[in-house]
This record gives structure tokens, sequence and C-alpha cells, in this order.
């Protein structure tokens, strides 16, 4: 009688232990918890634009980029007692900023300012002094940059020096 009172409870408990674990996965699944997390949460918010904690910690990264480049070892250590971040956040503001008053006075900037900015760059100019294209795309491949995107920077850091310079 006992061993029967032991297999019907086991029989039981071991079923309900097994619906409830085919529940949980169900609910939960077995994969990554995706939807748990938050969707790139707001970092900034800046006259009605928002910086996305992603967008912020790349501008981050490639600042501390610079500062390797510059100065060889640099840890996060030293970049917070710089404020590197502080820097950062900033500048993407005073861009935020200036960008939103080049968009209200309707200021554009046209391609031949664009370019004759970038060919008159010296870091782009080969062995005989002039603009070399190959000097070009390798810098801007080696900062991570499409040329696209570079020519966009480009046109963005001419509108917003228009306007403080106009201030």
């Amino acid at each position: 009688m006992l061993q029967a009172l032991r297999s019907t409870a086991a029989g039981i408990v071991a079923k309900f232990l097994f619906v409830f674990l085919i529940l949980s996965f169900t609910i939960w699944g077995i994969g990554d918890y995706a939807f748990l997390r938050q969707s790139d949460p707001t970092a900034i918010t800046v006259a009605d634009v928002t910086i996305d904690s992603t967008r912020l910690g790349n501008e981050y990264q490639r600042e501390l980029e610079q500062f390797r480049r510059a100065f060889g070892q640099f840890d996060a250590d030293m970049a917070r007692q710089l404020g590197v971040m502080d820097r950062v956040i900033e500048r993407m503001i005073r861009q935020i900023l200036l960008e939103k008053a080049a968009n209200e006075l309707g200021l554009r900037v046209s391609d031949d300012m664009v370019r004759a900015r970038v060919i008159a760059d010296p870091s782009f100019r080969g062995p005989g002094g002039g603009f070399d294209r190959g000097q070009f795309l390798a810098q801007i491949r080696e900062a991570g940059m499409t040329e696209e995107r570079f020519v966009a920077l480009v046109r963005q850091e001419l509108e917003r020096a228009m306007i403080a310079e106009a201030l």
C-alpha cells in the first residue's frame, strides 16, 4: 500500500513539475530574453531631438580613440578624470542646437563648398602636395567611415560653422 501511495504521489508531482516547466518555457522562451530588455533607451534629449545610448557610446569611443592616437595609452580612468564623456555630451548638444538653427534658417551648404573643404584639407594631400583620393579614402576608412558619411559630416560642420560665425 505504501508503494502504491509513493508511485501515485511521485507520478502526480512529477507531472505537475513537468507541466510547470513546459508552461514556463512557453511563456519566457528558451532563447534570448530580448523582449525583457528596453529597446535602446534615450540618453539625451535636446530641443525635441533624442540621442540614444548607442550613438552616445559610439561618439565616446571615437573620442577615446582620438586620445589613444594622440597620447598612446589612454584608459577609462584617465578619460573619467579628464571629463571626456562630459565633453562628448556638450559637443553633441552644441551640434544639435546649431543644426536646428541652420534648419530653421533654411541654411544649405552647396556641394562645391563641401568639395572645396575636402580638397583643402592638408591631411588628404599626397606626395605632390595636391589632393590625393587614395590618401582621402585611406584616412576616412581608418576613421571607420564611408565616403558618404564623411561628406555628410563635412556638410554639417560647414553649416554649424556658418551659424556659429553669424552668432
